[in-house]
């Protein structure tokens, strides 16, 4: 809809209006709003119309009456409410009840507290016992308790895209997995995980890969920390998880990388971060962070002189700080 701005403005300057506008075409009070605003909503055009505080207060007491006639029905037989026959232990009906728990990232735990009324997780927060996380949380363990409500969360196993059940499963499996055990030790078989450091669960893969020598085990890391065991295992012959000990540092220096970026270790990281740099300070000196990278991230965001730099002059400032600090080779200094 098009409006006259000369209009516009003039209306707005003669003051003789309300002092917030909802938009442009009210402003304006066209006859096409106007029919709009009759048609879509009756109500609203009635209280446009005569914006009176009587007429106001009497559509407020009606819409409060028929709220509370509407709670009034009778249950129709397919929702009650059932008192329990054996009360359980510290349950309290309707009394809010948490416990320690732990939110998975990548494979790796974070200890929460998950607050529960009714049985139902309603709130999660940090688990100031547990060793790592210390009391923090971060955005996904913040948002896992949806996926407890996901309408679209799995209810039972699948076959080819369809609702299956856990018997069907086994009686699809069993005289399979028999076979392959038998004829040739399990090739052909594949088991697809993320990243497992559960020792239960290891030590049931750990059984299985028994029972079947040459089955493949496939690991999907969703953040891709995959290549940087892979990296740890063929430099130290095993995989191995990064610590950053910056309590020990005196100078902290990234160079196209996030060392508090989001991920398994990101809340005790950002913990190891926050005391290493209050001790400092305790100190009477500065913990210094510089990041180098070509895009922004939260660790550039901490730092103290950022610098957007390419991937190519990645390298070539490597060399000169090697230089400076007096090491590298004979090539690197020159």
């Amino acid at each position: 809809m098009t409006h006259d701005i000369g209009a516009l403005r003039a209306r707005l300057a003669a003051g003789d209006g309300p002092a917030f506008w909802r938009s442009l075409d009210a402003v304006a009070d066209s006859p096409e709003f106007r029919t709009f605003l009759d048609t879509e909503y009756p109500a609203a055009a009635r209280l446009a119309a005569a914006p009176d505080r009587r007429g106001f207060l009497k559509l407020m007491a009606a819409s409060f009456a028929m709220s509370g006639l509407a709670a009034c029905g009778q249950p129709d037989g397919r929702s009650q409410e059932i008192p329990y026959v054996r009360q359980p232990e510290r349950v309290v009906p309707g009394a809010p009840l948490a416990y320690a728990s732990a939110a998975l990232v990548d494979g790796f735990a974070n200890g929460i507290t998950v607050t529960t009324r009714n049985g139902r997780p309603l709130k999660i927060e940090g688990n100031a016992e547990h060793p790592w996380s210390r009391g923090g949380t971060d955005v996904f363990a913040q948002a896992s308790v949806l996926g407890l409500y996901d309408p679209f969360r799995l209810q039972t196993p699948q076959h080819l895209g369809r609702p299956s059940s856990w018997p069907a499963f086994r009686a699809a499996m069993t005289g399979r997995f028999a076979a392959l055990k038998a004829v040739a030790g399990g090739r052909g078989l594949h088991l697809v995980t993320g990243p497992v450091t559960s020792p239960s669960l290891a030590a049931q893969i750990a059984a299985m890969r028994r029972d079947f020598p040459a089955m493949r085990w496939h690991v999907s890391a969703p953040t891709g920390r995959d290549a940087l065991y892979e990296g740890a295992r063929r430099a130290l012959g095993r995989p191995l998880e990064t610590r950053w000990r910056f309590d020990r540092a005196r100078v902290v220096v990234s160079l196209d990388g996030d060392v508090l970026d989001p991920g398994p270790g990101q809340v005790g990281q950002a913990r190891d971060w926050v005391e290493a740099r209050r001790k400092a300070a305790a100190e009477g000196r500065l913990l210094a962070l510089h990041h180098a990278g070509p895009s922004p991230n939260l660790t550039s965001a901490k730092a103290e002189s950022p610098l957007a730099i390419g991937s190519d002059g990645l390298s070539a400032l490597v060399r000169d700080l090697l230089a400076e600090a007096g090491g590298g080779t004979a090539a690197d200094r020159g």
